[in-house]
């Protein structure tokens, strides 16, 4: 055993005696370091790399393509290039605007560099120790070319080919007493807000600034934060990475190179907004007002609102961050056009309107500028909500199928239904045409009575029980469901035993026999969701109008008992709301 220990042990020092003898070779070319607006299959670098290599085969040749006609981002990728790539290292950039300007060289170190004097050298003066700088005119050292009548092409590659002979620049012909500069905004720290620039935007669209990462020390994870992005205002995040945020959400955290990003996840924060390098940033902590409009504060409305507030606040909004300023009609329209003067006249950031009349309204009187977003509305198109300007939001639609599914249910040998509903509001005339399109489908007769005022309802009632109604339906209509149990106390006093049949739990809690909803506490839910979406810059027209699932049933067992009616089984299994 010992021996062959010994044996691998010798072998072991043969190898890496072996190995240490090995010679490795570095071949140290020449490096160009070729920036430039134009493709690289283009007339400018196919000629550059052409006379470059014709006189000097072994140098490298680096391409870096920059975004055309942008000289502030292709400044910083020059410095970013200037930094890394090894010394010795020739640096040839053009960009327009202004390429045909003077050709100038500088050097910083052992680097030579090869500009237009348009400013592109900006950022490298401006972070290196740099000098020497001369135009390129002297036609004696640039193989007889003229800088004055040549095509730019050859110019910039005979002069590479001079920097790349060690030629001393002062020969390169007269001194540059002042190279063009733009203005360069330093990260700082002001009164709590943090102010920077664009360097760069990257081929997603995420935003890199010069502001490093120590200048957000007074903020934390979860912060929000309003940003001035150049002529832009905008909300995010201040989160660790991209999925900080959900998809297309502004987001703000500090990169790799410890410098700030702003950013959308699965977006592009430079098309969203229309930014450029040197956009100037101004970041400061945020609380964001919602403005919200409501027709009135019914029970839905109440439930909606509740866990829309319980919404935002779970993911991480609370009272520092939101504040919530509402304006409530109480069921007058009249009063719509002074509320949307005041939300307009607080400086919301955002408004909710809730109701189809209160959405109606908004989008009427508030100006385009302040983001809207809708719920609780039946059916946002016929209501003309989505014809005048971009908004989005969330129905209570009723899916009429399922609510003709569930009446026949209840009562399965129907062939005369009625209905009551206020022709004045768009979502109740929207669901009286539904009402008869799915009726007429089940074969079924459907009388149908205008209603104003609580004034009208027994007439109304009176009219149905004479066409031999077997039931009365009411569906997506304010003026009934906010005087619900008026009209549902018809059915017993009277004596008629009409069962009256909704499209909310509140109908059923207020006298209707049963009814059958979308979940508004999921409505609400998302409604919180929509806001924060919003808030945070996503674009109202990448987000669907959304619509539930009828699916939520309620019954009323008193009002089963005052009228004589029996529930099926199947309906008292799956009733999610029982009000005895």
């Amino acid at each position: 055993m010992t021996n062959k220990i010994l044996t691998i042990l010798l072998l072991s020092m043969l190898f890496i005696s072996c190995s240490e003898d090995k010679t490795v070779s570095y071949d140290y070319q020449r490096t160009i370091v070729l920036l430039t607006d134009h493709e690289e299959s283009s007339d400018f670098v196919i000629t550059f790399k052409g006379m470059v290599s014709s006189e000097y085969p072994d140098t490298r040749i680096e391409f870096i393509k920059a975004k055309d006609l942008n000289i502030h981002e292709a400044s910083y990728q020059l410095l970013l290039a200037a930094q890394y790539y090894p010394e010795g290292s020739v640096f040839v950039a053009e960009i327009d605007p202004g390429a045909s300007s003077k050709k100038m060289v500088f050097s910083s170190g052992d680097k030579n560099f090869l500009v237009p004097d348009n400013g592109l050298a900006s950022r490298v003066m401006a972070k290196m120790n740099t000098s020497n700088f001369y135009y390129v005119e002297n036609t004696d050292i640039l193989d007889g070319i003229d800088p004055e009548t040549a095509n730019f092409d050859e110019v910039f590659a005979a002069a590479a080919n001079t920097l790349l002979r060690k030629i001393d620049l002062n020969k390169f012909g007269s001194s540059v007493e002042s190279p063009v500069r733009f203005e360069i905004q330093d990260a700082k720290l002001d009164n709590g807000n943090v102010m920077g620039e664009f360097l760069y935007f990257d081929n997603f669209g995420n935003g890199s600034t010069n502001i490093p990462g120590n200048l957000m020390d007074g903020f934390e994870q979860g912060d929000l934060l309003k940003i001035q992005l150049g002529s832009n205002v905008c909300f995010a995040t201040f989160g660790t990475s991209y999925s900080s945020v959900p998809y297309s959400q502004n987001v703000v955290f500090v990169n790799a190179s410890d410098l700030l990003t702003i950013a959308v996840n699965y977006g592009s924060i430079e098309k969203r907004y229309n930014l450029t390098a040197s956009d100037d940033i101004t970041i400061s902590k945020a609380s964001a007002k919602i403005g919200i409009l409501k027709y009135n504060d019914s029970e839905v409305v109440l439930d909606i609102m509740e866990h829309a507030k319980a919404q935002i606040t779970s993911l991480g909004f609370d009272d520092n961050k939101i504040s919530y300023i509402e304006k409530n009609a109480n069921g007058d329209v009249s009063k719509f056009s002074g509320l949307c003067q005041e939300l307009t006249d607080a400086s919301v950031d955002l408004v909710l309107s809730v109701s189809t009349p209160a959405s109606q309204a908004a989008i009427n009187f508030l100006p385009e500028e302040i983001p809207l977003v809708f719920t609780y509305v039946t059916d946002p198109e016929s209501a003309g909500i989505l014809d005048i300007r971009t908004t989005t939001g969330l129905s209570d639609a009723t899916n009429f199928q399922d609510y003709m599914n569930f009446v026949l249910k209840l009562l399965p040998e129907t062939e005369i239904l009625g209905t009551a509903y206020n022709d004045l509001e768009a979502n109740a005339s929207y669901g009286n045409s539904e009402l008869k399109k799915i009726a007429a489908i089940h074969g079924i007769t459907l009388f149908s009575e205008k209603v104003h005022s609580p004034d009208e309802f027994e007439t109304a009632f009176n009219n149905l029980i004479n066409n031999n109604s077997e039931a009365i339906l009411i569906v997506a209509d304010n003026t009934m469901s906010n005087n619900m149990e008026e009209f549902a106390a018809i059915s017993w006093n009277g004596g008629s035993n009409l069962p009256v049949i909704g499209d909310s739990y509140v109908h059923c809690k207020d006298g209707a026999l049963a009814s059958i909803s979308v979940n508004y506490g999921e409505l609400g839910t998302e409604t919180g969701n929509y806001l924060i979406a919003a808030l945070r810059g996503r674009p109202l027209s990448e987000m669907e109008v959304k619509k539930f699932h009828t699916s939520v049933i309620a019954i009323n067992k008193a009002t089963a008992g005052k009228i004589g009616f029996t529930f099926p089984q199947e309906i008292l299994d799956s009733a999610e709301y029982v009000y005895e």
